[in-house]
């Protein structure tokens, strides 16, 4: 009896080339939060991402929120100063890899529960080493700031809002009019996508900021966070965020898982917008 001759292999995965990030083409955002994965990056930049969002508030803080699941709760006192952060994020764009800075409010995610003036001051000081900051559109002064910080350095910005309990269909309106009088070069969303539903609403909401010449990312927590995050990319968002160590957020997928399923490297992607109306809708 004849045997099957073995199947041959897959073909080589293609290299992950870096993309200039904010171009037209979508890129992969790594997060780092914690000071001894920053310091590994600044000593060899991370593979799989085009941009590294450092998370200045974490850093200070010593390390990611500790409401991740067996994570070790953070020390404030292996927390990182801003010097040598600095130091760091220079290390890491001298070897080609730029840096989005970001120091996220305590009221959407983040550590920082200091006055405003003192986090601009300190936006500021990061623009020596940054190609881009991100800042939380409702802010008070965010919109004015954004605009004037843009014109004044040349750097790109982020405006951003995180729901952390549901889509924020009802404040879509409100944030869309806000990242337009900041003149952001990205409008961020991070939300939860619990529902059927709140995937559909994620969707439109990408096809309707690309009608109206707004660039939009669309990054979706659990429970169908995870696969939107790559398959979103298919509908028009322009990155997706991933975890270079610890996750920052619950369900945040890896870059590598990212790069993967969005077809950055190995032969085909693994996510698609049919891959994901099969799983949320069923066919």
């Amino acid at each position: 009896m004849s045997r099957k001759a073995p199947a041959p292999p897959p073909p080589p995965a293609e290299p992950f080339v870096r993309r200039a990030p904010f171009g037209p083409a979508p890129w992969i955002v790594g997060c780092v939060g914690e000071p001894a994965l920053l310091r590994e990056c600044a000593a060899k930049a991370p593979d799989f991402c085009d941009l590294l969002e450092v998370r200045i508030d974490l850093l200070n803080a010593g390390g990611p929120d500790s409401q991740i699941p067996g994570a070790p709760p953070p020390d404030p006192a292996l927390g990182m100063a801003d010097a040598e952060i600095l130091d760091c994020c220079r290390a890491v764009a001298a070897q080609g890899l730029p840096i989005l800075a970001t120091i996220r409010h305590a009221a959407q995610g983040g550590k920082w529960t200091g006055a405003e003036e003192a986090r601009h001051a300190r936006y500021r000081a990061f623009a020596a080493v940054a190609s881009a900051i991100d800042v939380e559109l409702r802010a008070p002064g965010a919109p004015e700031f954004l605009r004037r910080f843009k014109a004044e350095t040349g750097l790109h910005t982020v405006g951003s809002h995180h729901d952390f309990k549901m889509w924020p269909d009802r404040d879509l309106p409100s944030l869309v009019a806000l990242a337009r009088a900041a003149e952001v070069s990205v409008w961020k969303l991070a939300a939860e996508m619990e529902t059927r539903w709140s995937v559909e609403m994620g969707r439109r909401h990408i096809l309707d900021c690309l009608d109206a010449g707004l660039r939009v990312s669309i990054q979706g927590m659990q429970p169908f966070g995870t696969i939107c995050r790559a398959t979103f990319i298919k509908t028009g968002s322009c990155c997706c965020y991933g975890a270079l160590g610890a996750e920052l957020v619950l369900g945040q997928p890896t870059c590598e898982w990212l790069a993967l399923h969005t077809g950055r490297i190995g032969p085909v992607p693994r996510c698609t917008q049919e891959s994901l109306n099969k799983m949320v809708y069923g066919f």
